[in-house]
């Protein structure tokens, strides 16, 4: 306001619907002015010296919050490698602005897409290559969004080997061969598999007792089991070996 003269400023800004506590600080020549919106959205800036409109528009600026995103899904926290993970990022009380996510494995950044759905919400697509953990890094005009970032585990249950242990071998149809009313031991090495649980070991043994098993016939008088081991947070079919009895 250097040459403008002597006046007075006066500021008033709103969205149409609230109107925003203004406070004006002058040192010399120089208004600061100082104000809190509690709501994300387009705001008007209505200025006046000496009563008079220093421009024909008010000015605008748009107030948003980063903290006031929503991310959720299950890509959040897990995932498998080489397979699509989803979650969805809801912006619609953060008020305008951009989207980015950057989702970083151990020794790979996995490539992603983001979604604008038609309810104003994203959807984010990524797909890992590796197991380990991810870090995902969600933005919201260049601020992290409540949560970020996210640290997903990835892993493989493909991975999961079966190392030794005192079971007849596999044939090469897949199917290993075992005795009606008898233990085995079965070892298995998850060491490639990716993270599982806090306490999860790398290695285990697994004791598979046909004295408990419940037997279907497929065909007639030739029952099977259908082994199922889970590995990580969430359940994950490691693999699924026919166990013929005998």
């Amino acid at each position: 306001m250097s040459d403008a003269g002597y006046g007075e400023l006066l500021v008033e800004i709103n969205n149409g619907f609230t109107q925003l506590p203004v406070r004006i600080v002058r040192q010399g020549k120089v208004f600061t002015v100082h104000t809190v919106a509690k709501e994300c959205g387009t705001y008007n800036v209505f200025i006046k010296w000496n009563g008079e409109d220093i421009t024909e528009d008010p000015m605008k600026i748009e107030v948003h919050d980063a903290s006031q995103c929503v991310a959720t899904g299950e890509g959040l926290s897990a995932a498998k490698e080489d397979q699509p993970a989803v979650f969805t990022v809801d912006t619609r009380s953060a008020g305008k602005g951009e989207l980015r996510v950057i989702v970083e494995g151990p020794h790979s950044i996995a490539k992603c897409s983001i979604d604008k759905n038609t309810s104003g919400t994203y959807t984010v697509t990524y797909i890992p290559v590796e197991v380990g953990l991810f870090s995902i890094k969600v933005t919201w005009n260049g601020k992290d969004i409540y949560g970020s970032p996210f640290h997903p585990k990835v892993t493989d249950p493909r991975k999961v080997r079966v190392v030794g242990g005192h079971v007849p071998g596999m044939g090469d149809n897949g199917i290993i061969n075992m005795t009606h009313r008898k233990a085995y031991l079965l070892e298995l090495s998850t060491a490639e598999a990716g993270p599982g649980n806090s306490h999860s070991p790398k290695w285990f043994i697994l004791i598979i007792n046909l004295y408990c098993m419940h037997f279907y016939k497929r065909p007639p008088k030739l029952p099977y089991i259908i082994a199922y081991i889970h590995w990580a947070i969430i359940i994950l079919e490691a693999f699924s070996t026919p166990i013929f009895c005998k």
